[in-house]
Protein backbone atom coordinates (compact mmCIF):
# COMPACT_ATOMS: atom_id res chain seq x y z
CA UNK A 1 0.00 0.00 0.00
CA UNK A 2 1.54 3.43 -0.75
CA UNK A 3 1.65 6.34 1.52
CA UNK A 4 -0.67 9.00 1.57
CA UNK A 5 0.38 12.85 0.29
CA UNK A 6 0.19 13.55 4.22
CA UNK A 7 2.66 11.11 5.23
CA UNK A 8 4.86 11.85 2.21
CA UNK A 9 4.78 15.42 2.69
CA UNK A 10 5.80 14.61 6.58
CA UNK A 11 8.93 12.49 5.00
CA UNK A 12 9.93 15.54 3.01
CA UNK A 13 9.52 18.07 5.77
CA UNK A 14 11.48 16.33 8.22
CA UNK A 15 14.51 16.09 5.40
CA UNK A 16 14.05 19.23 4.13
CA UNK A 17 14.46 20.69 8.07
CA UNK A 18 18.13 18.58 8.90
CA UNK A 19 19.14 20.33 5.77
CA UNK A 20 18.04 23.56 6.70
CA UNK A 21 18.82 23.06 10.34
CA UNK A 22 22.56 20.55 10.42
CA UNK A 23 23.19 18.85 13.80
CA UNK A 24 19.46 19.81 15.31
CA UNK A 25 16.97 17.84 16.77
CA UNK A 26 13.54 16.78 15.18
CA UNK A 27 10.98 13.74 15.91
CA UNK A 28 8.26 12.35 14.24
CA UNK A 29 5.36 11.83 17.28
CA UNK A 30 3.66 8.82 16.74
CA UNK A 31 -0.48 9.32 16.05
CA UNK A 32 -1.81 5.45 16.18
CA UNK A 33 -5.57 7.15 15.33
CA UNK A 34 -3.92 9.19 12.36
CA UNK A 35 -7.23 10.14 10.08
CA UNK A 36 -10.15 10.20 12.91
CA UNK A 37 -11.26 13.36 13.56
CA UNK A 38 -11.15 14.46 17.13
CA UNK A 39 -9.68 11.52 18.57
CA UNK A 40 -5.99 12.43 18.11
CA UNK A 41 -4.19 12.84 21.59
CA UNK A 42 -0.98 14.37 20.05
CA UNK A 43 -0.21 18.25 20.48
CA UNK A 44 1.43 18.52 17.59
CA UNK A 45 3.53 15.97 14.56
CA UNK A 46 6.66 17.01 14.93
CA UNK A 47 9.05 18.49 18.19
CA UNK A 48 12.08 20.29 16.77
CA UNK A 49 15.01 21.80 19.08
CA UNK A 50 17.20 24.02 17.34
CA UNK A 51 19.69 25.91 19.17
CA UNK A 52 17.86 26.86 22.61
CA UNK A 53 14.18 27.30 21.55
CA UNK A 54 11.72 23.90 21.12
CA UNK A 55 8.95 24.49 18.73
CA UNK A 56 6.02 22.22 18.20
CA UNK A 57 5.24 21.91 14.84
CA UNK A 58 1.79 20.55 13.65
CA UNK A 59 2.31 20.12 9.35
CA UNK A 60 -0.58 20.05 6.87
CA UNK A 61 -0.56 18.93 3.53
CA UNK A 62 -2.94 20.85 0.96
CA UNK A 63 -3.49 19.99 -3.06
CA UNK A 64 -2.75 23.28 -4.50
CA UNK A 65 -0.20 25.99 -4.27
CA UNK A 66 -1.97 28.02 -1.46
CA UNK A 67 -3.26 27.29 2.05
CA UNK A 68 -6.75 28.89 2.18
CA UNK A 69 -7.56 29.23 6.37
CA UNK A 70 -11.38 28.51 5.07
CA UNK A 71 -10.29 24.92 4.41
CA UNK A 72 -9.38 24.13 8.18
CA UNK A 73 -11.62 21.64 9.85
CA UNK A 74 -9.78 21.25 12.86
Amino acid sequence: MSKNRGKQFEEHFKKDWMKCFPNTFIIRLKDDVSGYYGTGKNPCDFLCFPKSKLYMLETKSHYENRFPFSDFSQ
